[in-house]
């Protein structure tokens, strides 16, 4: 049987589907190596298609939701409103925000 804890954290840093599990490696700098799977994964992420689904996201809401029902987000203390920001965004699946892999370019015939 092979235990996360006795494990250096490389060999969860090199594959996507692993990397949460790097936090739980033997290692001495677990600050470190969270900085590592962070940046890994805001790497993989599409700038693109993370602020397209926060722009829509927001225009549908301010549609639906009228804003007196915002202001009550106004009177939470800043620690329970980023608790609950926190729990959102554990629900997110941000395979959805992936980059697209770049295909390589043919070689096309240059026409005269």
């Amino acid at each position: 049987m092979i235990w996360r804890w006795e494990q250096p954290p490389e060999q969860f840093l090199t594959q996507a589907g692993l990397l949460p599990f790097a936090a739980l490696t033997q290692t001495n700098q677990r600050t470190a190596v969270l900085r590592q799977v962070a940046a890994e994964i805001e790497a993989a992420l599409s700038d693109f298609y993370v602020v397209n689904e926060l722009q829509c996201t927001y225009q549908g809401m301010m549609i639906a939701i009228p804003p007196h029902f915002w202001q009550g987000f106004a009177d939470i203390p800043t620690a329970e409103l980023a608790g609950f920001l926190q729990d959102l965004a554990a629900k997110v699946n941000l395979k959805r925000f992936l980059k697209a892999p770049r295909q390589k370019k043919k070689n096309r015939p240059v026409a005269f």
